[in-house]
């Protein structure tokens, strides 16, 4: 439970289908009458923003608004500070103060709308993520990366050949070389 004292991040990759409507939900804790947290897009600015139990909304100062496009998007909130920090793309875009702690509540995470299905995100969520700690903006930027080009961070190459060693007459030949009949070294 993100209660009262605590941090938490939330990332995902989203694509907006449409900008149509108010609010656009991606990931939420929500019981419709005491919001723990929601994080959203306002439409008339596809600003990503989030919201607390404080009642006001805190925007990141970053429009998403090209749709048929993914973002990697991470939002989190250290509830000691009263900081959100702001990523797309692995960027920082924004870190704006909130006044307002956490209120614990029982309502379930939502992915896709603030609260079952008032202010539905039009469009397809991804790889959602819920962190309990603050990650930093190093940690932000190589999710990114891992999950964008994932060839870029690790390799791999064909199966190993297995190398013997055999020994004629204190010469030795690698490379599963077979000696075999007349063959003689001096």
């Amino acid at each position: 439970d993100f209660a009262s004292g605590s941090q938490q991040t939330l990332s995902a990759w989203v694509m907006h289908e449409s900008l149509q409507g108010d609010y656009w939900g991606w990931l939420a804790k929500d019981d419709g009458s005491s919001a723990n947290w929601i994080a959203y897009f306002q439409a008339s600015t596809a600003d990503m923003e989030y919201f607390n139990n404080s009642g006001s909304e805190i925007g990141c100062g970053v429009g998403l608004a090209v749709t048929a496009l993914w973002y990697y998007v991470t939002i989190s909130f250290n509830d000691s500070t009263n900081v959100v920090t702001c990523y797309v793309d692995g960027a920082l875009v924004g870190s704006p103060s909130n006044t307002t702690a956490f209120a614990a509540n029982a309502a379930q995470v939502t992915i896709g709308s603030s609260r079952n299905t008032v202010d539905p995100y039009d469009g397809i969520i991804d790889e959602v993520r819920i962190s309990n700690n603050i990650r930093t903006s190093f940690w932000v930027a190589t999710e990114y990366r891992n999950q964008l080009l994932p060839n870029s961070f690790y390799s791999y190459s064909g199966e190993e050949v297995e190398t013997r060693s055999s020994a004629v007459a204190g010469v030795k030949v690698r490379g599963g070389t077979k000696i075999r009949g007349g063959v003689k070294f001096r």
